[in-house]
């Protein structure tokens, strides 16, 4: 016999929720979440498998003031306001559905999404009744300072050095829209607006941009980490050779073994442009000899030029050479990044030329 087509409606519902209590938006084993609170909720009043797709995932305790997700239903009267009060008695009192509407079957929560916004609120002052919505911050931080590092971020568009390890995404790009920080009285409150974010992503950014803030780190330095490739396994130590030139050398934790080695040099403009720019040569072309010996000065001036002309005008450019892998990061007026990175070598390259 010929199978049966059960046709379903798809709704959009629009929701918001605070997130102390639950370990983010996805159902979590051995946790409490969000969408496991909805879908057993829809599921007990329609006596149906309803699985509910979200726009996105949330870290623990991250709020929405405003979130979509979507559903298939065979009942056709979800979207009536007697249905959505129905739904919020049974919910978490900690979340709430403004309505139930009915879209094409193709429309999708979370696909169908130009952008999120991320807003994290910080107080100045010790509040007892901002505890759960804000972080109680005891220092007046440098907001015009903060701004401008936050417009580097403009910049780029991989970002792994803010994204936690281990995630089951295919990639670290992310364009971001906005990012700004304002302060009224003792509130402060930094947004970002992006395509899409990676975990752990909006906390990372505040942590690092609040150490320009207090002085932790200057806005160069922020410029030379955020234009990196380093990921949270390695602990970076960065020093300041002079007012536009940075050295900075990515070490593994726990063993301190050298995973990179880096020399970001920011232009400066006027008479002392060329003498400053071949200072950011030399130092660039001694971390190349360094990682290749066999190399004597001019062999090495000669490589470096040669690998600098390659990555030209590029955000990003790479070569790799045995066990070593050269990186330039060519952003013109803005900087120029130079690192090597040993490498590990598969047994099948270690064996390459016996073959």
């Amino acid at each position: 016999m010929p199978k049966i087509k059960v046709l379903t409606q798809r709704y959009f519902i629009e929701l918001a929720f605070k997130g102390t209590n639950f370990h983010g938006w996805q159902i979590q084993p051995n946790a409490v979440s969000v969408q496991e609170c909805l879908e057993k909720a829809l599921q007990t009043i329609t006596r149906e498998g309803t699985a509910v797709t979200g726009a996105g995932r949330t870290d623990t305790g991250v709020h929405a003031s405003y979130y979509v997700a979507h559903i298939d239903s065979v009942k056709a009267d979800l979207d009536h306001p007697d249905f959505v009060h129905k739904l919020n008695s049974f919910l978490h009192k900690d979340i709430v559905i403004f309505s139930i509407s009915k879209l094409q079957s193709d429309a999708h929560a979370r696909f169908n999404a130009v952008s999120r916004t991320y807003q994290y609120h910080m107080n100045l002052q010790k509040d007892p009744f901002q505890q759960e919505t804000s972080w109680y911050f005891f220092r007046q931080p440098d907001i015009d300072l903060m701004n401008e590092a936050s417009r580097v971020l403009f910049d780029y568009d991989d970002f792994t050095s803010f994204s936690k390890l281990h995630t089951d995404v295919k990639t670290n790009l992310c364009k971001i829209y906005l990012a700004e920080w304002h302060q009224s009285g003792t509130n402060v409150v930094f947004t970002v607006k992006a395509d899409r974010f990676l975990r752990n992503m909006v906390r990372a950014l505040v942590g690092t941009i609040l150490e320009v803030g207090i002085g932790k780190i200057s806005l160069d330095e922020f410029r030379a980490i955020d234009g990196s490739r380093d990921t949270p396994t390695l602990t970076r130590a960065a020093s300041k050779i002079n007012e536009n030139l940075y050295a900075s050398t990515a070490l593994e934790r726990g063993t301190l073994k050298i995973k990179s080695m880096q020399i970001t040099w920011l232009p400066i403009q006027g008479p002392e442009q060329k003498a400053a720019k071949a200072k950011a040569l030399e130092y660039m072309s001694a971390v190349l000899q360094a990682f290749t010996p066999a190399l004597t000065k001019k062999q090495s001036q000669q490589k470096l030029q040669k690998l600098l002309t390659a990555g030209k005008n590029k955000r990003y450019y790479a070569d790799t050479e045995g066990a070593i892998r050269y990186v330039v990061a060519d952003n013109g007026e803005k900087g120029l990044t130079f690192a090597v990175e040993p490498i590990k070598l598969a047994l099948s390259d270690t064996l390459g030329g016996a073959n």
